[in-house]
């Protein structure tokens, strides 16, 4: 019937070339031509129809797949033949080039796949090539269709935590690639698509090489300060703690991931008090159980990290300790002890050293020691104004900021002192308006945030003084953790209702912004714990990291 032409009812005129058509087998595979005929409107009475923007010699092809059932699929005309099936909406073509196209992928055609799929809707390609395009990306970024990438397009890519890579060092060189492409219309794009990239993951050496001078790089503040933190992240492992607050999660084919790791105490079975580690995964969005911390501390050590690590110091059962925990082999070890034991003591990291403020040992002390992490070392450095335990302390630059404490079973302090780590002096220079009965503190961009027991947070600064900030509302407990999300103070677990008879342990998160403050429930503890310390680390991930949740579900109590 194609080819004798007879009984024919419709002429298809496309550019210089007509073709002698059937209404009936064109309708029966093509939606479109089955609205244009059953329409009513003029195209259904007439006898010649314009088609506009198709190939002649494509939909000739097309004619021979609908009436002699052709195949007319190949690598060279798939992706027009494909934008006709669309366009005259002839879904059996359709499918049979999606299928082609799937089934030929490759790093070359990959991008151009997905536009189409994204162009027209069509589930199936994007699919299947965006997590392509996100598995060999180190394939992709070097071919000719990622210059031709929107911005949105290549946001998408490299925000995705998806996005698989051998480095991050590939990801920079990407974006430096497609800006350089286009660089007069490009590089206003550069302050956002630049911020996607994880600059913690990149080495210390391609950011001094590729990236500290920059020019985009120079010419935008917010760029400069992230490539400076993240220098000073790789230079200065002390003070990680303060530059990966915000920092994005891991690509989730690293061999790491970061997690808010926990120490604290919870209540088992039986009023058991029992030291748990956990940490909250980013990547996973859960809380999951770290290595166990397997010597018996007892209470009231003191915790914080240095690079990765974590050390804790002092408690009731062995007052001298000194654990660290190796956030590479998933370890805790014993370390050189102190010379003068302690708890109720506070502790702060510093470039390639600990320091230990007072605490209690028959008695509340006033010395320091200092630990040397090269030598695992210890060694006495100096004494406070006036000695202090349970107090709270934060390093800025060379100086520890200490918080408050008690000078006595009776009496607490209101005294912020302050110990210079380079002449090992200190001085008392500040009051707060009123001894708090417990703090905790941290650092906050260039001062200190000091939340009380009562729910004033303080801000303080040695040229700016103190002031409180704000109140949170129906507040009051105790050994509650303190730690940054989004730029946002957060208080963590902790005693509830530690002036009353009702005293207990709670799991909530508050997240304290502004004037505002609000419920973090994605945060929220699996139990309820007393927290010793929070900070996030990262851990590597052939370490299996068990679902905390799972764990009290399968044991009930994990003791």
């Amino acid at each position: 019937m194609y080819k004798s032409q007879r009984f024919t009812d419709v002429i298809i005129n496309v550019e210089n070339h007509s073709f002698r058509c059937h209404r009936v087998i064109l309708s029966s595979v093509s939606t479109y031509f089955d609205a244009m005929f059953s329409s009513g409107m003029k195209e259904s009475n007439t006898m010649s129809i314009t088609l506009h923007n198709i190939d002649s010699k494509l939909f000739e092809d097309v004619l021979q797949y609908i009436y002699l059932d052709k195949d007319i699929v190949s690598a060279e005309i798939v992706g027009e033949l494909l934008q006709i099936a669309y366009m005259l909406q002839i879904s059996s073509l359709q499918c049979k080039c999606e299928e082609f196209i799937l089934k030929n992928i490759d790093a070359s055609n990959c991008l151009g796949i997905w536009k189409m799929g994204k162009s027209h809707n069509v589930d199936t390609l994007i699919e299947t090539s965006y997590p392509f395009i996100l598995n060999i990306f180190d394939d992709v970024w070097e071919t000719d269709d990622f210059l031709k990438l929107g911005k949105d397009d290549l946001e998408s890519l490299l925000c995705d935590e998806c996005l698989s890579v051998s480095g991050e060092e590939v990801v920079c060189k990407a974006l430096l690639r497609w800006i350089s492409a286009d660089e007069a219309r490009r590089k206003s794009s550069f302050p956002e698509l630049f911020s996607h990239i994880r600059l913690t993951s990149v080495s210390l050496e391609f950011l001094l090489d590729h990236f500290d001078q920059h020019p985009m790089v120079v010419e935008h503040s917010a760029c400069q300060m992230a490539v400076k933190n993240a220098i000073k992240y790789h230079a200065l492992p002390s003070r990680r703690q303060e530059l990966i607050w915000d920092e994005k999660p891991y690509r989730s084919n690293t061999e790491q991931e970061q997690v808010l790791a926990v120490v604290g105490k919870r209540l088992a079975s039986g009023g058991t008090v029992v030291t748990e580690f956990i940490g909250y995964s980013f990547s996973n969005k859960k809380w999951v159980a770290l290595e166990a911390i397997a010597t018996d501390i007892g209470e009231d050590f003191a915790v914080c990290s240095y690079g990765h690590d974590i050390y804790i110091t002092g408690g009731t059962a062995n007052m001298s300790t000194c654990l660290r925990y190796s956030a590479k082999f998933s370890q805790w070890r014993e370390r050189s002890g102190m010379h003068f034991g302690r708890y109720r003591h506070s502790m702060v990291a510093v470039p390639d050293s600990l320091f230990v403020f007072g605490g209690y040992n028959f008695g509340t002390l006033n010395s320091v020691e200092q630990y040397d992490i090269g030598s695992e070392s210890w060694k006495q450095v100096g004494e406070l104004q006036f000695g202090v335990d349970g107090s709270s302390a934060v390093v800025i630059d060379d100086k520890v900021y200490i918080v408050g404490g008690c000078m006595s079973f009776t009496e607490e302090s209101a005294g912020i002192q302050c110990f210079d780590t380079k002449t090992y002096t200190c001085s008392l220079i500040a009051n707060l308006r009123t001894p708090p009965k417990f703090t905790s503190a941290i650092k906050f961009s260039d001062s200190v945030r000091i939340v009380c027991d009562n729910g004033e947070v303080i801000s303080f600064s040695a040229r700016e003084g103190h002031r409180v900030i704000q109140k949170i509302k129906n507040f009051s407990r105790k050994n509650f953790g303190l730690f940054m999300h989004q730029g946002a103070l957060c208080v963590i677990g902790g005693n509830q209702n530690v002036y009353s008879d009702d005293e207990k342990l709670c799991s909530d998160v508050i997240r304290v912004a502004g004037e505002e403050t609000e419920a973090l429930n994605a945060f929220e503890l699996p139990f309820p714990m007393e927290i010793v310390s929070c900070m996030r680390t990262v851990v590597a991930r052939k370490y299996p990291l068990l679902d905390c949740q799972q764990l009290i579900r399968e044991f009930v109590d994990i003791d």
